[in-house]
């Protein structure tokens, strides 16, 4: 069985999506603690276009590379939205992780599922990957 931890420490490359380029905010931390420690960081966030630690902004997931995980940073009434996005890639990948305090509809949760994205929900992908360290 395919755990997240499993995922993570096989994965290159993750999708940020709802990056902010505010220092404070968790995403932008996030963000950057995943690009110091080794991943190749994909920034999505519409309303952005200057380029953060010499990396481009995308508008979208369908604008990116394929990511083997996707971080998303998002309001809990968008989530329904995302899935959709996700599911309509031409790509799949191998996690979504839903940071804390956002709440997946249990629909949403198996229409990932039933593309075999293994879901994450609740948990700072941060504070878990420096866990495992």
């Amino acid at each position: 069985m395919t755990t997240w931890q499993n995922v993570l420490k096989e994965a290159k490359s993750i999708g940020i999506l709802g990056f902010s380029s505010k220092p404070w905010r968790a995403s932008y931390g996030v963000a950057k603690y995943l690009k110091d420690s080794g991943y190749r960081v994909y920034l999505i966030n519409p309303n952005l276009n200057s380029p953060i630690w010499d990396i481009s902004i995308h508008k979208n997931l369908s604008e990116i590379d394929a990511v083997d995980v996707i971080n998303i940073f998002r309001k809990t009434e968008y989530l329904s939205q995302v899935v959709d996005e996700i599911r309509n890639l031409p790509w799949t990948p191998k996690m979504c992780w839903f940071q804390m305090n956002m709440v997946l509809e249990p629909s949403d949760e198996s229409r990932l599922a039933d593309k075999d994205i293994l879901v994450v929900k609740d948990k700072c992908l941060m504070v878990e990957h420096r866990l495992m360290e």
